[in-house]
């Protein structure tokens, strides 16, 4: 059976219980898992697809806290790794009634931001596993990038499928160019690119989907198709040698956290090509778990079961 791996930072997100209240005015928090690898391979395990996380924490209680919270999600923590220097990430979370939350972020000098290659050098992929990347981990310090290309690299060795998600983080990189100039590296080292519009246009300097799709594909043989997320309106599937197509997104009546959505939509795509299933099935259930995602709060609560997926399609 196929799997997924993916590499990144885990988060633990205190997210505020108190309605547009601000970080500063808010009393009661509640705690959550989060990263946005960590929500994609949360929301593989869910549909009952394996999927090992690989990430380094730190030796502490939040360290400790996310290790369980990942095997009860049943997720595989083979490949998690206990820092001896370096803190466990946090995030705190605002919840809002309408828009995207505020949030900030105590990373700097993570333990993940210490991996190395080395550490992480019995990883064993396989030429029907999925590799998922994003354009965070490798953001946060020398060794990550190292340890992403590394796994990259393995992967295309192994004849595996890389997906890629930009998931920009402007605060990460040194400067916007620089930001461009690596993510765009990491795209076109994948096969299925997953940019949101806006990422997109920032990143190839056009402004319709199309061109957006034409930019990576005319540049890389290997990328099979780009997948352009459009928020509440659906998707945008560019084959090779094909006429690009909007999958139709789903209508949901209210929204409560709209973090941890795109990473929904990013499991719903590869779950359905574990499946076997054609990309524009596979780009329906990745909105279908995007629209889910929104009506929960916490990054990865909303997403699906395998039975709640197929009825919410139905």
């Amino acid at each position: 059976m196929p799997k997924v791996l993916t590499v990144g930072e885990p988060l633990v997100v205190f997210a505020s219980q108190e309605q547009d209240a601000t970080l500063s005015e808010a009393q009661t928090f509640k705690k959550y898992p989060a990263g946005a690898e960590l929500n994609v391979a949360v929301g593989i395990a869910k549909l009952g697809y394996e999927c090992e996380y690989i990430t380094q924490i730190g030796d502490d209680p939040f360290g400790v806290f996310l290790r369980s919270e990942l095997k009860k999600a049943g997720v595989g923590t083979k490949y998690v790794r206990q820092a001896k220097t370096g803190p466990t990430g946090i995030q705190f979370k605002q919840l809002v009634t309408k828009g995207d939350p505020n949030t900030i972020y105590y990373r700097r000098h993570s333990a993940a931001t210490r991996v190395t290659v080395e550490s992480f050098e019995t990883v064993k992929i396989h030429s029907n596993d999925f590799v998922h990347i994003t354009g965070i981990f490798p953001a946060i310090s020398t060794g990550a990038r190292q340890l992403t290309d590394y796994l990259i690299n393995e992967a295309r060795s192994a004849g595996a499928t890389i997906t890629f998600d930009p998931n920009l983080r402007p605060s990460l990189w040194a400067d916007e160019n620089t930001m461009i100039t690596n993510i765009n590296s990491l795209a076109l080292a994948a096969n299925i690119v997953m940019p949101g519009l806006k990422e997109g246009q920032l990143l190839t300097g056009q402004q319709e989907p199309d061109d957006i799709a034409n930019f990576y594909l005319q540049q890389c043989p290997a990328i099979l198709a780009v997948i352009i997320k459009l928020g509440p309106e659906g998707a945008y599937l560019k084959l090779r040698e094909k006429s690009g197509t909007v999958i139709p997104g789903f209508t949901v009546s209210r929204v409560i956290d709209t973090v941890g959505a795109g990473d929904g939509f990013d499991v719903g795509v590869l779950m359905g090509m574990m499946a076997g299933k054609s990309l524009p099935d596979a780009v329906t259930r990745g909105n279908a778990i995007g629209a889910m995602a929104i009506q929960k709060q916490g990054d990865n609560e909303g997403y699906p079961n395998k039975q709640q997926l197929e009825t919410f399609l139905m």
